[in-house]
C-alpha cells in the first residue's frame, strides 16, 4: 500500500475513535446540565442556578440509594422513583420565583437521566 492512501486511513480510524472516546456524564455533570438549562429556560439568577444544583444532586444521591435498597423490586422502585420526583419538583418549586415556577411545568425537563447508580 502506497503511504499517501495509508494516511488519510489512518487519520480517519482516528478521528472516528475519537469521537467515540467521549465519556458519558457523570451525576454531578447531568445535574449541573439540568440545572444550567432551567438557569436559562426559566431566567434564573445564580442564586437559584445554586439552589437547583443542590436539590438535583440530592435526588442523585436518594435515587442511588432508592435503586440499591430496591432493585428486586421493580413495581415498588417505580413507585419509590416517582414518589422521588414528585419531592423533588415541589423543592424546586419552592426555591423558584413565581414567574419561574409558572414556566417550570410548561418546560418539560427530563429529570430521568438523575435516575441511576454512580460509579463513585
Amino acid at each position: 500500500m502506497k503511504p499517501r492512501f495509508f494516511l488519510p486511513i489512518l487519520f480517519l480510524l482516528f478521528s472516528k475513535s475519537l469521537c467515540f472516546s467521549q465519556s458519558p456524564q457523570t451525576p454531578d455533570t447531568r445535574s449541573e446540565t439540568i440545572a444550567r438549562e432551567m438557569l436559562n429556560k426559566l431566567e434564573l439568577s445564580e442564586m437559584h442556578y445554586i439552589k437547583i444544583k443542590a436539590i438535583l444532586d440530592a435526588r442523585i444521591t436518594k435515587s442511588n440509594e432508592v435503586i440499591k435498597q430496591y432493585s428486586d423490586d421493580p413495581l415498588l422502585l417505580k413507585e419509590v422513583i416517582a414518589q422521588l420526583q414528585n419531592e423533588c419538583d415541589k423543592a424546586i418549586i419552592a426555591v423558584l420565583p413565581k414567574k419561574a415556577a409558572s414556566k417550570y411545568y410548561k418546560h418539560n425537563f427530563d429529570l430521568s437521566s438523575l435516575n441511576f447508580i454512580s460509579s463513585k
